[in-house]
């Protein structure tokens, strides 16, 4: 219980976003650091790696990534995944062995719906939605690998559909 005042109190003190924080690791199999830097008023984001920071830069092939590029990578990736039709239909299976009334149209609405809100969400929204998603992001020399949580797309459709159900009886 007193770790999790701390963590809050933690997220309630950063001042600069890191949506990515806890999911994204570094070659060394270290999770990466969210950082920043000031000069004048702008406000330079990135994330170091454990080797980096404990070793020196020298001893890591990748010793930072510059926040907004990773997280723009990483957005892209996650909207593209709710277009796919092969992982709609992966969710609507999974989905539907939960919930026998799910359709795959179902399935597909509540996908888009997030995709289409996605740029409009606070900051620390997408976070906690990456971390329902993203099992781990893997940072290496010759690119980013994304580990999809497939049961969080799950629980994330049907709570939308029990949302949408909800709100219908309300109106009717």
């Amino acid at each position: 219980m007193a770790q999790d005042r701390g963590r809050r109190a933690a997220d309630c003190r950063r001042k600069t976003p890191a949506p990515l924080k806890g999911l994204l690791y570094g070659p060394d199999g270290k999770a990466m650091t969210p950082s920043h830097t000031r000069r004048g008023d702008k406000i330079y984001r990135y994330y170091v790696t454990h080797t980096a920071n404990k070793k020196g830069y020298e001893e890591c092939p990748v010793r930072l990534v510059r926040a907004g590029d990773i997280e723009g990578i990483v957005f892209d990736q996650i909207k593209a995944i709710f277009r796919n039709p092969a992982m709609i239909v992966s969710t609507w299976k999974v989905a539907n062995t939960l919930d026998d009334g799910i359709t795959e149209d179902e399935v597909r609405e509540s996908l888009q719906s997030i995709e289409a809100v996605w740029d409009h969400l606070y900051h620390k929204e997408q976070a906690r939605l990456l971390q329902l998603f993203i099992e781990r992001i893997r940072v290496e020399p010759e690119g980013v690998h994304i580990d999809i949580r497939t049961c969080g797309i799950n629980s994330l459709v049907l709570d939308i559909k029990a949302a949408a159900r909800e709100t219908k009886e309300m109106t009717a």
